[in-house]
């Protein structure tokens, strides 16, 4: 079975997300593809996507580049 095929559109929020607020990010729980969506790109804005379908992307959103990087030592 295949799945919705928007991980692009997930992950182009993700990226958007932690160029907006690279340092501190968006706070856990505070990252939303629907909200964080660049201009142009749709991506289904259902309440319970709060992930960006990649792990260390949605640690950044929300962490912040430097959270990302202390996730990764």
């Amino acid at each position: 079975r295949e799945g919705s095929g928007h991980r692009d559109r997930l992950w182009a929020a993700g990226l958007h997300a932690v160029a907006t607020s690279p340092l501190v990010g968006w706070g856990a729980g505070g990252y939303r593809p629907a909200e964080h969506a660049p201009p142009g790109v749709s991506v289904h804005d259902a309440p319970n996507i709060v992930k960006a379908h990649n792990q260390l992307l949605t640690i950044a959103a929300e962490a912040g580049v430097p959270g990302a990087v202390l996730f990764l030592v």
